[in-house]
Protein backbone atom coordinates (compact mmCIF):
# COMPACT_ATOMS: atom_id res chain seq x y z
CA UNK A 1 0.00 0.00 0.00
CA UNK A 2 1.32 3.47 -1.05
CA UNK A 3 2.62 5.41 1.90
CA UNK A 4 2.21 9.11 0.59
CA UNK A 5 -0.41 11.04 -0.56
CA UNK A 6 -1.05 14.22 -2.21
CA UNK A 7 -3.66 15.14 0.53
CA UNK A 8 -5.44 13.29 3.57
CA UNK A 9 -8.43 12.99 1.40
CA UNK A 10 -6.62 11.44 -1.09
CA UNK A 11 -5.56 8.97 1.39
CA UNK A 12 -9.20 8.13 2.55
CA UNK A 13 -10.64 7.77 -0.98
CA UNK A 14 -7.78 5.56 -1.19
CA UNK A 15 -8.61 3.28 2.06
CA UNK A 16 -12.61 3.26 0.87
CA UNK A 17 -11.57 2.04 -2.38
CA UNK A 18 -9.34 -0.52 -1.48
CA UNK A 19 -10.40 -1.27 2.41
CA UNK A 20 -14.20 -0.31 2.36
CA UNK A 21 -15.24 -1.96 5.83
CA UNK A 22 -11.68 -0.20 7.45
CA UNK A 23 -12.85 2.97 5.83
CA UNK A 24 -15.98 3.44 7.45
CA UNK A 25 -14.38 3.78 10.60
CA UNK A 26 -12.31 6.74 9.65
CA UNK A 27 -14.33 10.16 10.86
CA UNK A 28 -13.64 11.75 7.56
CA UNK A 29 -15.44 9.05 5.22
CA UNK A 30 -18.92 10.68 6.59
CA UNK A 31 -19.01 12.44 3.11
CA UNK A 32 -18.92 9.44 1.12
Amino acid sequence: MPGTFATESERIEYLSLNYPAKAIELPNIAKY
